[in-house]
């Protein structure tokens, strides 16, 4: 008879919650907190009928994970996370994902409580990596009161291609689902942002992305949408970075890449980046991944014209353009950018001529770019190595496996600051002098001449890289890797001999 005191109860309890909030601030007292019974008490108001008291419920279990909150007291934290996993916390927040909060984008209460639950998630996953992969397929023992309603509310779902049903009603389904959807808006991108961080921590997440979720469709999909236009803003650039970095990291598998060549991606890539200067650094980074040890993606880069791009970039043309929105007015972003860049570009230009099979129309292709105008793209490839040589070549020749772990700890060192890249450019020179075309093998000697540098040291920097990375290494693959380097090492030895 009396509606009101139901009220006031309710705002007593979203106070109670409020005051938890302090607990954050001594994270010591959390083994209290669980010994007292306060972990399950509080996962039970996540069924709550009131959204605003789910909603303060996750800010507060979110508060209390958070990295700043815990930095001192990691092992509280970690036994924290633990108990509220072994409470079903997943389980709950699947169903509030995929079922109590599928109006968000009309309810800002809804909107709220979803953003909060991608910050804990992100707190969770950043104390316990491990726990990505429970976020991979759904972990109650029924669907949850809305599966059948999908990722965006209003209606029936429709599953991702490839989806089980498992994992059709996990996180990561509703992050997939959530990316996918077009409107701009904060939870969008946090989700892409989520979603990116869960890609990069393990492959079993990777792996369920791609083979049960239909995971590189719908965010190639996403991509999709920006073939004729521009991210509006700076919010929908980073969105669209995460995507893309989500993308890079699924393809990093070789289940991934078998997806991405059936959602034709690669075709995708090379019209971003012909088409839009903004995702050309994305695309090519993306196609780096892809192309990294698969002769099916490398020929199919050929094919879908990829070359054009591709060489333009390798020469300079194109580069700063590419720079984005935030980058206006910040010459050192943009040449950050340029270098990284050309560390992909020169990248997928080695992995084309590591992979695409001999004799082939797709190789003759890559060897021509180097003959055509001139050898122009010779000089530059000689140039490049010349840049590089100068930066890094010196602080390598030092460098002998035999002086131990200080050795090795340095070449990792300087594989970061430039040493990669001249061992990728390397074995591009020694791939194109294996060639045999007399014509282009003049003119390498040539310009390496001009540069005051010769195949000698083309040769040394091979030879150390082989030493570093695969003396004493076995296994059919390192097997495979070693006699294809050395092989190229013994061509360009034998015509410093002649």
């Amino acid at each position: 008879d009396n509606p009101e005191r139901f009220m006031e109860s309710e705002v007593d309890l979203d106070e109670e919650i409020k005051r938890l909030q302090s607990l954050a601030t001594t994270p010591e007292l959390y083994p209290e907190l669980a010994r007292l019974g306060g972990v399950p008490l509080l996962l039970s108001l996540l069924t709550h009928a009131n959204t605003s008291i789910v909603r303060d419920v996750v800010t507060l279990l979110s508060e209390l994970l958070d990295a700043d909150s815990v930095e001192d007291r990691p092992t509280e934290a970690l036994a924290l996370t633990q108990s509220l996993l072994e409470n079903s916390l997943v389980e709950l927040l699947e169903q509030l994902l995929h079922g109590r909060c599928t109006n968000e984008a009309k309810d800002s209460e809804e909107a709220d409580c979803v953003f909060q639950t991608l910050a804990l998630l992100e707190n969770m996953v950043d104390l316990s990596p491990a726990v990505a992969e429970k976020l991979i397929r759904r972990q109650g023992k029924e669907a949850g009161p809305g599966d059948d309603q999908g990722a965006s509310g209003g209606g029936k779902g429709k599953e991702p291609k490839g989806s089980s049903s498992a994992a059709s009603g996990s996180v990561m389904a509703w992050l997939i689902a959530r990316v996918g959807r077009g409107e701009n808006d904060s939870n969008r991108l946090y989700a892409s942002e989520i979603l990116a961080i869960l890609l990069q921590t393990s492959d079993t997440s990777k792996r369920a992305f791609a083979l049960e979720l239909g995971g590189m469709e719908a965010l190639l999909q996403a991509v999709a949408r920006y073939r004729k236009a521009n991210p509006g803003d700076a919010e929908e650039e980073e969105y669209l970075e995460n995507v893309f970095d989500a993308l890079c990291a699924s393809a990093m598998l070789p289940e991934g890449k078998g997806e991405l060549l059936k959602a034709e991606a690669i075709d995708l890539m090379v019209i971003m980046m012909k088409k839009r200067p903004l995702a050309r650094l994305p695309a090519m980074k993306f196609c780096n991944f892809a192309l990294t040890d698969s002769a099916p993606a490398c020929e199919q880069f050929v094919a879908s014209l990829g070359l054009g791009p591709l060489f333009g970039f390798f020469m300079g043309k194109g580069l700063d353009k590419g720079a984005g929105k935030k980058a206006k007015g910040k010459k050192k972003m943009k040449r950050d950018q340029a270098g990284e860049m050309q560390e992909h570009v020169v990248s997928i230009v080695t992995n084309l001529l590591h992979k695409v099979p001999l004799a082939s129309k797709s190789r003759n292709r890559v060897l021509s770019k180097f003959a055509e105008q001139e050898c122009e793209k010779l000089d530059r490839l000689v140039e490049l190595w010349s840049e590089y040589s100068e930066k890094i070549g010196p602080a390598a020749d030092s460098l002998e496996p035999s002086l131990g772990e200080e050795a090795e700890e340095q070449y990792l060192e300087l594989l970061g600051s430039g040493l990669y890249v001249l061992q990728q450019l390397a074995l591009v020179i020694a791939y194109l002098w294996a060639s045999g075309d007399p014509a282009v093998q003049k003119r390498l000697v040539f310009v390496m001449h001009q540069y005051g540098h010769t195949l000698r040291e083309v040769s040394e920097v091979l030879q150390r890289q082989f030493l570093f990375v695969y003396e004493g290494q076995e296994g059919a693959k390192e097997d495979e890797e070693k006699e294809r380097l050395k092989g190229l090492i013994e061509i360009i030895t034998k015509s410093l001999s002649d």
